[in-house]
Order: C-alpha cells, then structure tokens, then sequence
C-alpha cells in the first residue's frame, strides 16, 4: 500500500493506493472510513455513485488510468476507480493504481474547495476527450495503428 498525507492550512489529504484487504481493515481503525465505503471503493464492477451522508460525501468516479507505454483494447482497460470520501477538513482519496494527476496538484491551491475542484476537472476532461474520440472512432484507429 502506498500512503501519502499531504497537509494544507485548513485540511489533510490521505492518498491511498492499491491497498490489500488486511490494510484496508486495518485503515479503517485509523481513519474514520466505514468499512463499506471500503469494499464499495475496491469491489470489482461497482458502478460511480455519490452519497451524501451528514457530514461527508462519498463519491466513486472512474478516471483515466493507462501508462504511456499500455497497450490496450477496451475503454475498460484505460480507466480506473478512484473513490473520494470528503469531510469538512479532509479528503481521503482510494485507488488501485495510480493517478498522475493526484502527484501534479498545483502548489498554489490551498483550500479543500480547489484541490477537490481540481481533480474533479482531470477527471472530467480526460473523460470528456476520450468520449469524443470514442464518438469519432479515433480511438480504435489509435489502437488500430498501435499508437495508443
């Protein structure tokens, strides 16, 4: 498992990534995360969603997650989970594999609002660009041509 803290003046981000089950129960008695949030955020096949529940959100969202060098097939095999759980001063994030928007966060950013607002954008438009390739059949031609 890889665990990064990342402190800001008025709240702390925990990155999790690829953690096993045993590291996953352990977090949740250090880290107030319900254990479902856990499986939910790990569970092969679960859909995005967004629950709002009293003083947190939890959202799980699917980004773009392919190396340069993956060669892949399947609009599938190029995204990942990537689940948030967003408290009033903090943001845990969960992954499998990782992201390299979470390790390119401007330093400028200070506020919960704008680093959650920044990922979100990376998500968005990656999405939102491989859905218009998708929509032009670029994207198999890329891979026709073993480009992608």
């Amino acid at each position: 498992m890889k665990y990064n803290t990342f402190k800001y003046p008025d709240f702390n981000w925990i990155d999790i990534e690829n953690p096993s089950k045993e590291e996953l129960l352990e977090l949740s008695k250090r880290v107030p995360i319900d254990m479902n949030y856990l499986e939910d955020a790990f569970e092969s096949g679960h859909l995005p969603k967004i629950e709002i529940n009293g003083d947190h959100i939890f959202m799980i969202l699917r980004a773009y997650g392919a190396s340069e060098n993956q060669k892949v097939i399947e609009v599938v095999e190029i995204s990942n989970k990537i689940a948030f759980l967003i408290y009033k001063n903090e943001l845990i994030t969960l992954h499998r594999t990782a992201f390299p928007f979470i390790q390119n966060v401007p330093k400028n950013l200070k506020t919960l609002h704008e680093v959650v607002l920044f990922l979100m954008r990376q998500i968005f438009f990656a999405t939102l660009f491989l859905m218009f390739l998708l929509s032009l059949g670029i994207f198999f031609w890329f891979k026709k041509k073993k480009i992608l």
